[in-house]
């Protein structure tokens, strides 16, 4: 059977009973009234109730027995009474009063006939009978408990002990040390409470080897193997340092486990000691507290005064502060030092060379020489610029031509056209002979005839441009022009 460990042990108390207060028992446990040789067992939390033994039993049967033959001597002696009175009938007057005495008593014809006749011995049978239904069955109310006191609830009892033993529960044996045991004509179900600390053998269902503490119940199961009514108990119990265990009430304490040198205090009430280490190193994890604070004590030992003060009269080895700044001349260089401070109003100045504080100009007409403009003045030139390009991208215009040159630019600036050319495609070696390079676009031709003589490279090879109202631009070339060679004239007139 496999063992668990669970707290669950079955007890039994054992004493004289006036000790034993058998309703505080706990569910499960069973106690056993030395003195009287009463057993009573624990079903739940107040419902305690006494058992039989086999002895207790058997005494009450007895008494039954006795009771019963008393009440059949009485009745024959009844009986026997009333026949003497029917043979002496014909005494009758004699034998009225000696009948009513032994009949009743109260004649005063006998000494202690009161006690001695027959309604007093009817009564003591009926009496006797009453008790002996009491013992037997448990009825008539005439002893207290003796609905679980009689010759019927122990025959109940016996019989649920009988039908708990053959259908495997447990019957009380009594409490033994573990060597006493038994070995031999155990019944399955019989229950021994074993009274010394014991370890089971091969006779176990644990296999053995396995410690249990006094008081354990153990029963024997339907397969020959006693079993322990308890889980896996603690045997014994011992310090990390300690060499042996120990059971009962064992105390623990700091030398038990190694700890006799730690002190009883909480972790901000340690007073570890230490010594100031020789050098500056760093504190590494893992090392001792005595360590880790003789390091640190170092450190502070080594820190000087400004490290606490914060003051610069404490620095040593302290800097030399320099003076202000020499500005430039144009005969002369500056020196090196502070910047000067600026003045009122100088917020938006700058530092020059010369050591002063100057504004930028805000201002496109200054001729102030190291003045740069304020950027301020950037909208100003944005838009001058953009009014130029807008002028420009309305009066400039461009075509290509098909031969000789590579492109012709337009410029016109109110009602005059410049006309540039960007340099030759290919060998021009038309002598004296007129050709057309081009047309004139929309806009920027003449409103009649122009011509002009231009001399159109570095060499000065001369030519004669014309423009017919058109648009038409015919060239007649005095001289050879090579290829991919840059061309700079420009042609001029009015619309």
């Amino acid at each position: 059977m496999a063992v668990q460990t669970i707290k669950a042990t079955i007890q039994m108390r054992c004493g004289m009973e006036a000790d034993l207060q058998p309703d505080k028992l706990v569910t499960g446990e069973w106690a056993v009234a030395k003195d009287t040789r009463k057993v009573w067992m624990c079903f739940r939390p107040g419902l305690v109730l006494r058992m039989a033994t086999y002895e207790a039993f058997e005494q009450d049967m007895l008494e039954v027995q006795t009771i019963l033959a008393t009440c059949q001597d009485i009745q024959a002696a009844v009986e026997r009474f009333m026949q003497l009175a029917q043979q002496h009938a014909s005494q009758a007057e004699e034998w009225s009063v000696t009948s009513k005495s032994w009949a009743v008593g109260g004649t005063g014809t006998r000494q202690g006939e009161n006690t001695n006749n027959s309604q007093y011995w009817s009564q003591q049978s009926q009496n006797h009978s009453n008790m002996s239904k009491s013992w037997a069955i448990g009825e008539g109310n005439l002893r207290p408990d003796e609905a679980v006191n009689s010759a019927k609830y122990f025959a109940d009892q016996a019989g649920k002990i009988v039908d708990a033993a053959g259908s495997g529960g447990l019957i009380p044996m009594g409490t033994v040390t573990f060597e006493n045991l038994p070995t031999s004509g155990m019944k399955k179900g019989w229950m021994y409470n074993i009274s010394n600390d014991f370890t089971s053998d091969s006779r176990f269902e644990d296999g053995g080897g396995i410690k249990y503490n006094a008081g354990s119940n153990v029963y024997y199961t339907a397969v020959g193997k006693w079993d322990v009514l308890a889980g896996r108990q603690v045997s014994g119990v011992k310090g990390s340092v300690e060499t042996s265990y120990r059971t009962g009430d064992v105390n623990i304490t700091k030398a038990n486990i190694g700890l006799e040198n730690v002190p009883n205090v909480t972790t901000n009430n340690q007073t570890p000691t230490f010594t100031q280490a020789s050098t500056r190193v760093n504190i590494a994890s893992g090392e001792k507290l005595s360590v880790i604070f003789g390091k640190l004590m170092k450190w502070y030992a080594d820190l000087e005064t400004v490290a606490f003060s914060g003051s610069y009269t404490d620095l040593s080895n302290k800097p030399t502060i320099p003076t202000n700044m020499t500005g430039a001349t144009a005969s002369a260089a500056g020196k090196a030092g502070l910047a000067p401070a600026p003045g009122a109003g100088k917020q938006n100045a700058y530092l020059r060379g010369d050591g002063t504080w100057v504004a930028p100009a805000t201002t496109l007409a200054g001729t102030v020489p190291g003045i740069p403009l304020d950027q301020t003045m950037g909208p100003e030139i944005l838009n001058r610029l953009d009014a130029v390009n807008s002028n420009l991208s309305r009066k400039i215009a461009e075509i290509t031509p098909d031969k000789y040159v590579s492109k012709i630019f337009f410029r016109k600036n109110g009602n005059t056209v410049t006309i540039l050319l960007e340099k030759s495609t290919s060998e021009i070696t038309l002598m004296n002979k007129t050709m057309v390079i081009g047309k004139v676009p929309e806009g920027f031709r003449p409103l009649a005839y122009v011509s002009t003589m231009l001399l159109l490279t570095l060499n000065a090879v001369p030519a004669y441009f014309a423009i017919n109202s058109l648009g038409d631009i015919s060239i007649r070339i005095r001289g050879n022009i090579q290829a991919n060679i840059m061309l700079y004239a420009t042609f001029t007139y009015v619309i």
